[in-house]
């Protein structure tokens, strides 16, 4: 009797063991299907995902998400150690790619948006500046990390042989507006501009806009999402997944049938009036990607570090091609495929991304 009551209490043991086993396996499962993604209070950047998210598309794929509102040192500190409470940085770019320049092990594996700048001068320079060839020794202003300038210059390079970009000087001015309201003063000549209210700049103050960068370079890369190896080694399924909700939203937002409905998601994510979301999506110059433009990437690096933009950063050091992975995008695009073959969409967004990272 006392061996049958001990084997009772063993076994009872061994199934609460094993029902905690089976709780922590469930809840490790759990956790490598939850995504920790930034994202900015208010900020609309991220609409592809949160269109996903608010149409079901996520929830559908099996994951879920957990919204960070994090700074981007913050983010890097977190990514750089692997910590659990970021997975994917969503919004930025030159700021990635100064930490990748700095040693930070990072993965670029898909977008957020693309484009975004634009050109603006005084409206008594607007003809003279509409044309790229009288550009020698004028001077220019911008944030310090703008992007517009960064595309803008190696556009003028390479399609102005007659310009001398060594004559070009560069002011840096704390924000993008005060760039703006140096060029309608007229202490700069061109003010190159990269922000949300741009669309707003030229009814507010006495300037014209030239171009946006993305007439001269179409699709250049603006926000990433960013990771490490490790997070993709751990959570590489989700990561598919999310990549594979976003796809359908991408889709979802770019048929104008429907917009009203994008905008009431986006608003109700964010907080914001559909006013306000009209302005930022339809309006400025920025537009919502998902694909992850590893040519763009690079042409990116290559053109900031030519001016000096990774500081005393050793770039010998770094392979930026090694900190690209388009292998997340093009599984979950693939199997997006392989269960409707004959979508144009689909195939149009294959075509795109046998462009521009192949």
């Amino acid at each position: 009797m006392r061996f049958i009551k001990l084997f009772k209490v063993a076994a009872s043991a061994l199934l609460v063991t094993t029902a905690a086993l089976s709780v922590t396996s469930c809840g490790k499962k759990s956790d490598k299907n939850t995504i920790y993604y930034s994202y900015q209070s208010g900020a609309a950047r991220s609409a592809i995902t949160q269109v996903a998210d608010k149409l079901g598309y996520i929830e559908d794929e099996g994951i879920k998400m957990k919204y960070v509102n994090i700074s981007f040192a913050d983010a890097f500190a977190a990514l750089k150690t692997n910590k659990n409470t970021l997975d994917i940085l969503s919004t930025g770019f030159p700021q990635h790619l100064s930490a990748i320049a700095r040693g930070d092990d990072l993965k670029i594996i898909a977008g957020t948006a693309s484009e975004g700048g634009g050109l603006f001068t005084k409206p008594s320079n607007y003809e003279k500046y509409l044309d790229f060839n009288n550009y020698n020794n004028i001077t220019v202003g911008m944030k310090n990390d703008e992007q517009a300038w960064i595309i803008g210059r190696k556009y003028i390079k390479e399609n102005y042989p007659n310009i001398d970009i060594s004559t070009i000087k560069v002011k840096i001015y704390e924000t993008p507006l005060l760039a703006t309201q140096a060029a309608e003063k007229g202490e700069i000549d061109v003010a190159f501009v990269s922000d949300a209210a741009m669309a707003s700049y030229e009814s507010n103050l006495k300037v014209k806009k030239l171009y946006w960068t993305g007439e001269l370079v179409p699709n250049y890369v603006c926000c990433r999402e960013t990771t490490t190896p490790t997070k993709i080694k751990e959570k590489r399924d989700a990561f598919v997944k999310l990549e594979k909700a976003r796809i359908k939203a991408w889709e979802f937002i770019e048929n104008e049938d429907n917009r009203q409905q994008v905008l009431s998601l986006v608003a109700d994510f964010t907080g914001q009036t559909t006013e306000y979301v009209n302005n930022y999506l339809y309006k400025t110059a920025s537009k919502l990607t998902a694909d992850p433009n590893r040519k763009g990437i690079i042409d990116y690096y290559n053109a900031a570090a030519e001016i000096g933009f990774f500081g005393d950063a050793d770039l010998s050091k770094v392979n930026i091609d090694e900190h690209i992975d388009t292998s997340i995008y093009k599984e979950a695009l693939d199997e997006l495929l392989e269960d409707n073959p004959s979508s144009k969409y689909l195939n149009d967004k294959l075509a795109l991304y046998n462009s521009q990272n192949v």
